[in-house]
């Protein structure tokens, strides 16, 4: 969520926008990495999948 998508999410320029939980999908790249160059461990999956949760008007303020 940044400034710019919270003002227009206030203002009703936007009705929703979707997070896709940027930091756990950070983790989890950096993590399979790490795994990878310590014990040559692989990823054993194709796709890790995150939350994703619909942001609006009136819970944006949580996301802020």
């Amino acid at each position: 969520m940044t400034e710019e998508i919270y003002g227009h999410l206030r203002k009703g320029e936007i009705t929703a926008t979707i997070c896709q939980d940027p930091m756990n999908q950070g983790y989890l790249t950096v993590k399979s990495m790490f795994d990878y160059l310590v014990s040559g461990e692989k990823v054993s999956e194709k796709e890790n999948i995150t939350k994703l949760e619909v942001v609006m008007k009136g819970n944006v303020r949580y996301y802020v």
